[in-house]
């Protein structure tokens, strides 16, 4: 099989198949502790954070986009007899003046208005098949702020009359027709309205009470790239910090809030501090590194990458080759010529040895004399 028969098959990864892929290959270790952590957060109630950290490209939204995975997490619940939880990844709201309001406009994206109106609905009519009035009741212990109360009562009665009302409320947008409309006294406009209105949904969609099963058995916010804090104002980091730390604070339980920060704004970890404030700090109750990855790691990885296809199992020249189109020789000689050897640079330099590949119409595989044929345009240390 030549390599341009080899990339013109049904291949979900295209010509850059390492860029492309949504799978975990490789990086047991890394995997486990997430894994892990996940399995713990849906065993017992306490909130928390947890801090990713490690260079550029070294995974850290890889392990975001696999572990927000609705089929990744439905099996790992499976396993424990839970209900799944809802994970929602985040990009950082980089250069805001407000960047609360959009990180609450973010997070109510994520889950989306539809199915947040029809969770609610759900969870108060299962209340109220145990007692009438018992959504009110629940509201009220959940909820420190009467308007968010109201606003979180009227959202199960939503129609078509007002549903774009109720969708520009709690985006922040809302006029003072929508307001006299929803029979509302005020918009939600500061960070502590967001809070009591975002903490207020997770404590719904995790509730039990009364025997009836959880919508969801936790809520996993991912934030993405928190480096980008320091586009922020000091103002607005304040904000947003303060939005974190009560968020945590105002759900105690059933929250896990997954930071991704990539090292090098910072000369060490102890020094996030200042980015974080030492409030939210001394919230972070555990700690992931996403290390360089090894030579073997990144043998392992390739070799997994290269195996995803159902198509190749059965072809002769992959069975005896698990790392078609490269030859071992190859794959390790470019691993050792990767520095820093993370994920995000293996992906980039191995997709680009196939695209090279490809120029050459009777080339059968790519081993180390055709890498160092094209060491200049793979930035290798030769």
């Amino acid at each position: 099989m030549k390599i341009n028969d080899f990339l013109l098959k049904d291949n979900p990864f295209g010509v850059t198949p390492f860029l492309q892929t949504q799978i975990w290959a490789g990086l047991e270790n890394l995997k486990n502790q997430f894994s892990q952590r996940i399995e713990f957060s849906l065993k017992t109630s306490p909130s928390s954070i947890i801090l990713n950290f490690g260079e550029y490209g070294s995974g850290k939204t890889h392990a975001a986009r696999y572990f927000s995975n609705t089929q990744i997490l439905s099996a790992i619940s499976k396993k424990l007899d839970s209900p799944p939880p809802l994970a929602l990844h985040l990009n950082f709201p980089r250069v805001s003046n407000d960047s609360v309001k959009e990180l609450a406009g973010a997070i109510l994206s994520k889950i989306g208005l539809e199915n947040l109106f029809s969770d609610l609905k759900e969870i108060k009519k299962l209340l109220e098949e145990k007692e009438s009035e018992n959504y009110k009741k629940m509201l009220r212990e959940l909820v420190s702020d009467s308007e968010v109360e109201r606003i979180l009562n009227g959202l199960v009665d939503i129609d078509d009359s007002n549903f774009d009302c109720y969708g520009r409320l709690l985006f922040g947008n809302a006029s003072n027709a929508d307001l006299k409309a929803l029979k509302l006294s005020k918009k939600i406009t500061s960070g502590s309205d967001y809070c009591k209105l975002i903490s207020g949904l997770i404590n719904l969609l995790t509730l039990r009470t009364h025997g009836i099963k959880p919508r969801f058995s936790a809520v996993h916010i991912w934030l993405d790239e928190f480096e980008d804090i320091k586009t922020l104002n000091g103002k607005e980091q304040d904000a947003l910090t303060s939005f974190l730390r009560n968020l945590i604070d105002c759900c105690p339980s059933y929250l896990v809030l997954f930071i991704n920060f990539t090292l090098g704004t910072v000369n060490n970890l102890q020094d996030l501090t200042i980015y974080l404030g030492e409030a939210l700090w001394s919230r972070v109750r555990y700690k992931i590194e996403f290390p360089e990855t090894t030579l073997d790691d990144g043998v392992a990885y390739i070799r997994e990458l290269l195996n995803q296809d159902s198509w190749r199992i059965s072809d002769p020249q992959v069975l005896k080759n698990p790392f078609f189109p490269f030859t071992e020789e190859s794959v390790k000689f470019l691993l050792e010529n990767i520095s820093p050897r993370t994920i995000r640079k293996i992906n980039e330099r191995f997709s680009l040895a196939i695209e090279l590949a490809l120029m050459e119409k009777k080339l059968k595989e790519i081993d180390v004399s055709f890498l160092l044929t094209k060491s200049a345009d793979l930035d290798l240390n030769q």
